[in-house]
């Protein structure tokens, strides 16, 4: 009983690769369009890439955040930054330049190195 049950499922998957239905979730990467290029999007098999090298902002005047969302090519780098929301236009620009010399662990699909974007804020402490 147990062969015939594996048997049909092994018979199952194989029919719906054959018939282009089946999908291997592990492979369902969604890609969006950035002033870089196509990137792969943070979620199922892409795993959200890590900090290898930080550069700080430059203070500001007051406490505040930036929500930014980052292009990161295949190499870890940072190449487009996108400033969501900020505080204010002060650390907007800080964020925006310490972000784009931060350097990221690169980011694999399937084997092969893909641009991801990536979302992260920034806190600014109060001065003094």
């Amino acid at each position: 009983m147990l062969k015939a049950t594996r048997f049909l499922a092994a018979l199952s998957i194989a029919a719906g690769l054959l018939s282009g239905c089946y999908s291997d979730p592990a492979y369902d990467v969604r890609y969006v369009d950035t002033p870089v290029g196509k990137a792969a999007v943070i979620g199922g098999p892409v795993r959200e890439p890590k900090v290898i090298a930080r550069v700080n902002p430059d203070p500001t005047n007051t406490a505040g955040f930036v929500q930014a969302r980052v292009v990161i090519d295949e190499n870890g780098l940072v190449k487009n930054v996108e400033i969501l929301s900020a505080t204010d236009n002060a650390a907007a620009e800080s964020a925006k330049a310490a972000l784009l010399q931060w350097k990221f662990t690169p980011t694999f699909v399937q084997g092969a190195p893909v641009k991801v974007v990536y979302e992260l804020k920034i806190t600014f402490k109060q001065p003094g």
